[in-house]
């Protein structure tokens, strides 16, 4: 500042209150300037003197901005002289000038002591610098160990992240842990959430830790199974005390439940304990309900369920009765199909509710069902075993103003009923064999029903055969057809056959041996026919017989063709029995019989040739009374009493046939005897009077 610096003399050598107050007029202090300078140097003074400017910016600034002010005031001239300044000045201008003459020195005072403050700074600096140099040789160490350790810092860091990570995917979490641990009686969301979680953990610690080589996994592996088994057994007491809830035929059962078997099925012990237990129950409620059932003949007016629940459609028992639909003594062949009827929809929904509802494979549901449907076997055998016994009873006792053997032959009426009764079974139990195995205690019941109802079968047979043995119609000669006996056998047979047709449709089991059956049937009604056929004449018996043979075989028709080639091996041996009894009724009644009987017993006794009829002891009138007999009979029309019987066969092609075949060894017959004549010397002259063979035939009207 050249103002400030103008002054320079010694510290306190100026003292401008013994100047000569005389200064010119050209040097006026200005009033603002100086009071301007005055505030500018007591706020520089104001300041503290040795504070840094970077920590006392604005003293710094205070300070610059007095000295300028103060520059600015002295101006570049210097100072006037004391004798030049003008008397005239007034005294407070003169003492102020002082005072800011005061201040001035003082603010050059404060100056020099900032100089040598500055310089000490300056000293303290280079010393700072000095051992800034020091330092710096020291840094480079320092940033490579701090890079070091920096380094080392990341790789904890690593490892930290690496091992919290490792925490979170192969530990469980504390509240995982407290969910499993709990002994709350609910089974939330969240507790399976964990659950699954500490199973999946399980493989995990499989999959990707080595185990059991690890220890580390070991441990670990240890640990979650422990919380696992503590889940498992919170849920097997969860599960058994809701097991009553299976005694219901509509269970409610709990949501969760499903889930609950699913995770016990690691625990089959536990698994097994639940489900045999609820099998009980089952069973129990099913058997009851088929009781209910059975004995309950007016269905319900709704479609619930015995004390409420789901329609029977949905799982359970049916509601409806077995007995409402039939009279169980009148019609056994209904009770059994609805009897059935409510097992099969019992099976449908009982593996609907363990598959379905309870979440269990089909495999072990068949097993359950199986063994929850179990309960109704024997009730149910023994009812349809009454059923049939009690139908056989009732036929039995309404026989028994025909004979009172028939108090002691069941279902003589209708003895096919137990065959149409085992053809259900057998179609019943191929539909339990859809769901069941064969040596399920239904199915296996089912298979003893069949034997008996088969057995019950035979037996009514049998009685009806043994019946027939000693009982039985006599032919109306009139007719000669088959009498009531044959045409209810011929009913049984059709009925048969109708029933064998209608459920071998219905069923892939084969069926049973039908020849037996149809022995059964049809051999006592023969030998009946064949002993009634004894009591009129040969001729009519022989009709009888074809007419009873033929209705028979027709009646065979769609079961046996066997025992239908049977029956016409009887058949053409009566045909042909028929046939000789016309040829000896032609013979006898054109008085040739005894010239025929002559020449077939000569060639009996002599193989030899034939000794003419001379010889034989037939003489001339006697030929020539023979002749003219035939040729009576001729004219008559060949009539016979058997040609009349043949009318009564049913069947015109027999008629026809033994008609055809009687004449014909008629002929032949005839025929003989006019070669016998020819071939006599003593009756050659007779030959002339006969007719020839071709005659004969067409007056027969062959």
């Amino acid at each position: 500042m050249p103002g400030l610096r103008s002054l320079d003399r010694p510290r306190g050598a100026m003292d401008h209150r013994s100047r000569d107050r005389t200064l010119p007029a050209m040097y006026p202090p200005p009033t603002t300037a100086t009071a301007a300078a005055t505030e500018s140097l007591a706020a520089a003074l104001a300041s503290p003197l040795f504070r840094s400017a970077a920590t006392d910016r604005e003293g710094t600034r205070q300070r610059a901005a007095a000295l300028a002010a103060l520059d600015a005031w002295c101006g570049a001239a210097p100072p006037p002289a004391p004798a030049a300044l003008p008397r005239a000045v007034e005294d407070d201008q003169w003492r102020a000038y002082e005072d800011l003459a005061a201040l001035a020195d003082a603010v050059v005072a404060e100056a020099d002591a900032v100089c040598d403050g500055i310089a000490a700074m300056d000293a303290h600096c280079r010393a700072v610098a000095d051992d800034l140099a020091f330092a710096r040789s020291q840094t480079g160490e320092f940033v490579r160990v701090a890079l070091e350790h920096r380094s080392e810092m990341d790789a904890l860091t690593a490892q930290r992240d690496a091992l919290t990570a490792f925490l979170a995917d192969f530990t469980l979490s504390p509240a995982e842990l407290a969910l499993l641990s709990s002994p709350s009686s609910d089974l939330s969301p969240d507790f399976f959430a964990a659950l699954n979680r500490a199973v999946s953990l399980e493989q995990l610690l499989k999959d990707k830790l080595d185990f059991p080589n690890n220890p580390l996994a070991k441990d670990i592996m240890a640990t979650t199974l422990i919380h696992i088994e503590t889940a498992h057994d919170h849920m097997f007491a969860w599960a058994q005390a809701r097991l009553p809830v299976f005694a219901a035929l509509a269970p409610d059962l709990p949501a969760v439940l499903p889930a609950v078997l699913a995770h016990l099925s690691r625990r089959t012990v536990l698994l097994d304990a639940l489900l045999d237990d609820a099998v009980a129950h089952r069973r129990t409620a099913l058997s009851r309900w088929f009781g209910d059932a059975a004995l309950s003949r007016n269905p319900p007016a709704s479609a619930t369920a015995p004390g409420g629940g789901a329609p029977p459609s949905r799982r359970g028992s049916t509601a409806s009765s077995i007995a409402a639909g039939a009279s169980t003594g009148d019609d056994p062949e209904r009770l059994v199909a609805d009897v059935y009827a409510w097992v099969h929809q019992a099976l449908a929904s009982e593996l609907a509710l363990w598959t379905s509802d309870v979440g269990l494979p089909r495999s072990r549901a068949v097993d359950l069902v199986d063994r929850s449907i179990a309960g109704i076997c024997r009730p149910l055998q023994t009812r349809i075993e009454q059923a049939v016994t009690r139908a056989s009873a009732e036929n039995s006792s309404a026989a028994g103003s025909r004979s009172s053997l028939d108090l002691a032959t069941p279902l003589r009426d209708d003895p096919t009923l137990a065959y149409r009764v085992y053809h259900v079974l057998v179609v019943n139990y191929q539909m339990l064999l859809k769901v069941l195995l064969p040596a399920s205690p239904l199915a296996a019941t089912t298979k003893e029903l069949q034997f008996f109802a088969l057995r019950q079968f035979k037996d009514a047979l049998d009685a009806m055969a043994a019946s027939a043995a000693v009982e039985w119609d006599a032919p109306d000669a009139a007719d000669l057809l088959p009498t009531p006996s044959v045409r209810r056998t011929a009913g049984h047979l059709r009925s048969i056959a109708a029933t064998h047709a209608r459920y071998l449709q219905s069923t892939a089991a084969a069926p049973p041996e039908m020849r037996p059956i149809v022995d059964l049937v049809v051999d006592p009604c023969v030998r009946a026919c064949v002993i009634a056929a004894q009591a009129i004449p040969r001729a009519d018996a022989g009709v009888y017989m074809v007419n009873c043979l033929e209705y028979l075989r027709d009646a065979l028709a769609a079961l046996s063709d066997e025992k239908r080639a049977a029956l016409a091996n009887q058949v053409q041996i009566y045909v042909d029995s028929l046939t000789s009894e016309l040829s000896s009724a032609l013979l006898t009644a054109s008085g040739l019989a005894p010239i025929t009987e002559l020449l077939e017993h000569h060639q009996a006794r002599s193989p030899s040739p034939a000794a003419t009829l001379s010889e034989l002891g037939l003489d001339a009138p006697t030929l020539q009374s023979a002749v003219r007999d035939l040729d009576a009979f001729l004219m008559a029309g060949a009539v016979t009493d058997v040609g009349r019987v043949l009318g009564r066969l049913a069947m015109h092609t027999h008629a026809a046939v033994v008609a055809s075949a009687g004449s014909a060894q008629f002929l032949a017959a005839y025929r003989a005897i006019v070669d016998a004549v020819q071939a006599d010397p003593a009756l050659a002259d007779e030959v002339s009077a006969m007719r020839s063979a071709e005659e004969v035939a067409t007056l027969l009207g062959v």
